[in-house]
């Protein structure tokens, strides 16, 4: 791990020293540089969040809302204050990840967006189940398989989303309807596809089988539940490595390259000197 932090500690310097030498240089009454600062912010914010470093990220975030707001962009304003729920999750803050998911499901009810709006319930539902607000929860689920276009005629979600039936079977085990709660952790195993959905599924069946008190059952699925949150922390860690050194290997890259063209200009002055 120490060996491993050298790389990410070089690398995200170099990165946010050239974030900040571009934010120093923007001009905030140009609409481009306005866009630019955005980008530059979304990218701070990905490298803050992948180092576990939510209230950095926050303040990123935040300013995005206020350039997004400042250029009348609200499909972008609203955007931006959808990603806030990605720190306050690191940060374990239920209450004002709530509150923003609430905020942007009606921001997008308000500017026309009803497939956006549906899209958002997914977490909130989750949420609803796990805090007892289950007839919430139901009125989400209906308006997210109904509205959010991601389901096909039979039913099944899109590719790459199979965890909704993880929070669909969390809601049933939250009614007590261990059966339909089993049905979903099931079929969430039948389509698992990541990683992540394998820990829906360990998880769940390890709640099914605590309420149904059947202890061996319950300790398998938790022994499981638990090889799968390391694996997940070890290919977290590796990614964060990785991604931080392909920046300083751009960063370095990006050095050289200014160096070689102020080596060109430098030659280019001395030529025409010497023929003057």
């Amino acid at each position: 791990r120490d060996l491993h932090s050298v790389p990410t500690r070089r690398s995200s310097d170099l990165s946010f020293q050239c974030y900040q030498d571009a934010v120093e240089l923007a001009d905030t009454t140009n609409h481009e540089h306005l866009r630019m600062l955005m980008k530059i912010y979304s990218q701070m914010a990905e490298l803050y969040h992948a180092q576990n470093l939510p209230q950095d990220e926050l303040d990123c975030r935040l300013s995005n809302q206020r350039y997004a707001f400042l250029l009348g962009d609200t499909l972008s304003y609203i955007r931006h204050c959808e990603l806030m729920i990605k720190p306050y999750f690191l940060l374990g803050d239920t209450s004002n990840l709530i509150l923003t998911l609430e905020k942007v499901r009606q921001l997008y009810l308000e500017h026309n967006a009803p497939d956006k709006a549906a899209a958002t319930c997914n977490t909130l539902i989750d949420f609803y189940s796990s805090l007892g607000r289950l007839r919430e929860a139901r009125q989400l689920m209906d308006e997210f398989e109904q509205r959010s276009g991601l389901f096909d005629k039979s039913g099944r979600i899109e590719k790459g989303r199979e965890i909704y039936y993880y929070i669909k079977g969390n809601y049933f085990l939250h009614l007590h309807q261990l059966d339909s709660a089993e049905h979903y952790f099931r079929r969430l195993q039948r389509e698992c596809r990541s990683l992540n959905d394998t820990l829906g599924i360990y998880k769940g069946m390890m709640e099914l089988y605590q309420q149904r008190r059947i202890i061996d059952s319950t300790v398998y699925y938790s022994r499981l539940y638990t090889v799968a949150l390391d694996r997940q922390s070890n290919e977290r860690q590796t990614e964060t490595v990785h991604r931080m050194t392909k920046l300083y290997s751009y960063n370095r890259l990006q050095q050289q390259a200014a160096a070689d063209h102020l080596a060109a200009v430098r030659t280019r002055f001395l030529l025409i000197t010497f023929k003057l």
